[in-house]
């Protein structure tokens, strides 16, 4: 992933995080359109005929179901902090429309950095805690940072937020 700090002036910083393969399709997509053309071909010249239907019909639904869930990947995620407004976040898709979520600076309780467990490792996320909210919203939903990647938003955020100071404590 790429990471990248823009200093917009003195109250504004936007940080962001984007994917750093550009492409939507991988070498499985690519197989996948592979194997359909060689079945389309043998289906032509009568190869296969008990597993004409079959065949089809499942290759099908897997390019459909691989095409369908392409639509939910973020392709960028950027957090804007402005000194005295709050924070905007920004997710941008391949296929879907942006999402933009504004945090007043008022209602914003608390900035963290939690971990949790997934199925076989360990993670680190930035999440604001706010007001009138049951759940954490989270800065980089889908595409996150590593852990020094997210220190530096972390530190950063705070210092022009609350005036915290940037440097390791």
């Amino acid at each position: 992933m790429d990471y990248n700090c823009i200093y917009i002036n003195n109250d504004v910083r936007e940080y962001k995080i984007s994917r750093k393969d550009k492409s939507i399709l991988s070498k499985f997509d690519y197989s996948l359109f592979v194997i359909f053309s060689i079945l389309l071909l043998a289906f032509n010249f009568n190869i296969f005929r008990m597993f004409k239907f079959f065949a089809t019909y499942l290759l099908v639904f897997l390019i459909i179901v691989r095409l369908v869930s392409k639509l939910y990947i973020a392709k960028e995620e950027s957090l804007i902090v402005m000194r005295e407004l709050g924070v905007q976040l920004k997710r941008k898709y391949y296929f879907r429309p942006e999402i933009i979520e504004f945090i007043d600076k008022t209602k914003i309780e608390q900035i963290i950095i939690n971990e949790g467990i997934t199925h076989h490792s360990v993670i680190f996320y930035m999440c604001f805690l706010v007001e009138g909210k049951n759940k954490m919203v989270l800065a980089f939903e889908d595409l996150v940072p590593r852990r020094d990647v997210l220190l530096q938003i972390y530190r950063g955020t705070l210092a022009l937020m609350y005036g915290n100071s940037e440097s390791d404590d």
